[in-house]
């Protein structure tokens, strides 16, 4: 009885936390957080009262030694409140580590575990996979042909490609179900929903995952698919021509069709990978700090270059090598040595769920060197117990007498819990206050703001964006001394970060230090507002020629502005657009941004569009002149070489608005809106709340004084770019 209550308590456990609380809601609401870290680590304190011992074996003081590397690396790091909370919760990984492997040995309560996870994890998987079955009907219906395979609802986990990831580790866990026709019917129904969640998913990191693990799982499972070969070889030989050759063939389809995106995906990694090695050359020992990688990566980027938004590195191992340096590197590195050394040793007393365990976590490994799904908890905890329970106990071990030795683990554990306690009450604490503060900015309460804003950064003093808040909310209400102030402290703990320099530039009074703010900000950012403000404060103090050029640059970062530039009456639109060219070349052409748009829509916008402009501004430009054959030529032209495009279709729908054609506009429009997906809020003017990827949590839009001059809002292609003709019903 008292083993069912337990069980029954460890599964309400795993399924609030896997299935829930520890998916990516923690990175958005404070609130949610501050219950997942208590869902977490209360039962796992109580646990550890009772059971922990140790450390057992190697690897479970190696596992200690990493935790303390990276309390040493976060204590000289350049966020060291927000690093030494990041080492809590590296505490309360190794935690449940080490009480995972004693839950090991403990089979009744292992298969409740595993059935709670599977309960967790396998209900999502199937309504991820019905909401993208969903949106391919959808597109369909809309009559867009053969969907584009990448997808967008994703529920509680934050990016589709962690779904391949999801599948590995729902079938590992399904191996320890101990019922064998409960294992067939759970691994069908991953099977099944595998064909839907993995090509859709577009993780390419998956499909590596899930490639390694096969190639693993295969000599370790004792070769199935090379013996179901051998007892088949007749038939393969008698047909190998056919068979190559159709492997051949869907091997070249797949690079035709996923080449392109592969290599732009690898091209914006090797991006962000050389920002960590230039985290990394700044301090080669303890890097950065964990925690700091979203914003210290910016004082690493080139001028003008695509900041590219993410929050971790989407490697591992840079990852690493950013937030602690060669130290923790070598730690983790210990980790992943000796559990694999501890694995092969004991190879031959694994057990079959234990063999799948380690192709599976293989796999992870091997995805996780071009992704990072540690922002995700659920996924970090799943990948720990599954480490836990894939490595067989030692030969020898007991802990029935009571010795120094035994004790080692939970006394340190408690000695470094009690150090970091502290850390973790002040994170908690600014990142309430901090969403008190946002709560009250939206509603206009500037007083009420700048206290919680104030209590924020007090707390949690090294976070940039609480200074970025405090000063927009001081500003607001009018106190521009504390705005100023706010911005300053900002701008200097994240000099990468250009919305410090745009807030000074807002507030401070002198004209030139106004410019230099502002060419500060334009050279770190990809926001057209910053060039925007820029001239305008050029064109103010007489510098036109420099002015127009500040504009051509907003015009490269948003290139449908050269048609709204009648509301920025302080810069000459035919100059501005002129200069395109030099902006192009000193700004688009680096930026990760096709040098070639701004140039084709200041064409299109002055009746001039260049002749190798692509077939979406040739089709519009035909149906401008009014030659609609010719349009309609280039619009099958347009879809036919890229049908994941949303440019096309929009242009379908210009041609189609141009010509007054109703079901021809309504039909392009809605595909045009599935392809780009839910919009981004706009900014502009107010304080709005939205996530930020710098800072990894909520915040207040661009952080920018109420008030500020900012460029005409973004018009969809390309609508302020042309006429439109009055039609005779409502766009």
């Amino acid at each position: 009885m008292r083993t069912l209550v337990i069980g029954v308590a460890l599964q309400l456990w795993i399924v609030l936390f896997i299935g829930f609380f520890g998916g990516y809601l923690v990175s958005i609401d404070p609130g949610v957080r501050l219950v997942a870290q208590l869902i977490a680590v209360v039962p796992l304190v109580v646990w550890a009262a009772f059971r922990l011992r140790g450390p057992r074996d190697g690897i479970d003081a190696v596992v200690g030694i990493a935790v303390v590397a990276h309390v040493v690396v976060s204590g000289f790091s350049l966020d060291r409140t927000g690093s030494l909370e990041a080492s809590a919760m590296a505490v309360v990984v190794a935690t449940l580590f080490w009480l995972m492997r004693d839950l090991a040995d403990r089979e009744r309560l292992r298969r409740f575990a595993a059935a709670a996870v599977v309960a967790a994890v396998v209900p999502w998987l199937a309504a991820v996979a019905a909401a993208w079955v969903l949106e391919k009907a959808e597109w369909i219906a809309a009559g867009g042909g053969i969907p584009d395979l990448e997808s967008f609802q994703v529920f509680i986990w934050g990016t589709a490609n962690v779904l391949p990831v999801l599948v590995l580790l729902a079938a590992a866990f399904a191996a320890w179900l101990p019922d064998r026709s409960s294992r067939l019917v759970v691994w069908v129904v991953i099977g099944l929903l595998s064909l839907v969640l993995v090509p859709f998913s577009a993780g390419r990191a998956g499909w590596l995952g899930i490639i390694v693990a096969v190639l693993v799982l295969e000599p370790l499972a004792g070769g199935p698919i090379r013996g179901w070969v051998t007892r088949r070889s007749h038939l393969y030989v008698a047909r190998r021509r056919w068979v190559l050759g159709a492997a051949m063939l869907v091997m070249l389809g797949g690079l035709l069709r996923l080449g392109p995106a592969i290599a732009a995906n690898l091209e914006s990694r090797s991006r962000i990978w050389s920002q960590a090695i230039g985290i990394l050359l700044s301090d080669p020992l303890t890097g950065s700090g964990p925690s700091t990688f979203s914003w210290a990566r910016l004082q690493h980027v080139p001028d003008y270059v695509d900041r590219v938004p993410v929050i971790l590195s989407h490697s591992v191992l840079f990852q690493t090598l950013a937030d602690g340096g060669l130290l923790l590197t070598a730690a983790f590195a210990g980790v992943v040595g000796t559990y694999a050394l501890a694995v092969w040793k004991r190879r031959k007393r694994l057990l079959p769920a234990q063999r799948v365990g380690v192709a599976v976590l293989a796999g992870v490994g091997a995805a996780s060197l071009l992704d990072d799904f540690s922002f995700l908890p659920s996924v970090t905890a799943l990948v720990v117990t599954l480490a836990a329970w894939s490595l067989p106990s030692p030969s020898t071990h007991t802990f029935r007498s009571i010795s120094w030795s035994h004790l080692s683990l939970p006394v340190g554990a408690v000695v470094l819990a009690v150090a970091l306690v502290p850390s973790v009450v002040q994170v908690n604490r600014a990142r309430l206050s901090a969403d008190v503060g946002r709560n009250a900015a939206v509603k206009g309460n500037w007083e009420a703001a700048e206290s919680a804003f104030r209590t924020a950064s007090n707390a949690y003093p090294e976070h940039p964006g609480y200074h970025l808040s405090l000063g927009l909310v001081a500003a607001g209400r009018g106190n521009i001394s504390a705005a100023l102030d706010a911005y300053t402290r900002a701008r200097v703990l994240s000099p990468g970060d250009p919305r410090g320099a745009g807030g000074m530039a807002a507030v401070v009074t002198d004209s030139a230090a106004q410019i230099d703010l502002l060419d500060e900000a334009t050279r770190h950012s990809n926001d057209p507002q910053y060039p925007f403000r820029l001239a305008e404060a050029l064109a103010a103090a007489g510098r036109d020629s420099e002015a127009e050029l500040a504009m051509a640059r907003a015009i490269v970062l948003q290139s449908t502005l050269v048609g709204l530039l009648e509301q920025a009456p302080f810069v000459d639109a035919q100059g501005a657009a002129e200069r395109l060219p030099a902006a192009v070349e000193s700004t688009g052409s680096v930026n990760g941004l096709d040098p070639d748009v701004p140039l084709w829509d200041a064409g299109l916008w002055r009746r001039e569009l260049p002749e190798d402009a692509e077939a979406p501004w040739q089709a519009v430009s035909e149906a401008v002149s009014g030659d609609s054959e010719a349009a309609h030529i280039w619009l099958d032209a347009a879809r036919d070489r890229d049908g994941s495009d949303a440019r096309p279709y929009l242009a379908a729908a210009a041609v189609a608005r141009l010509e007054c054609e109703e079901t021809g506009y309504r039909a392009a429009e809605r595909l045009g809106r599935l392809l780009l997906g839910k919009e981004e809020p706009d900014e502009a003017g107010v304080a709005v709340s939205f996530r930020d990827r710098v800072y990894r949590e909520p915040s207040l839009g661009d952080y920018q004084p109420p008030g500020v001059t900012r460029p005409p809002r973004a018009a969809r292609w390309p609508q302020s770019l042309i006429d439109f003709p009055r039609c005779d019903w409502e766009p």
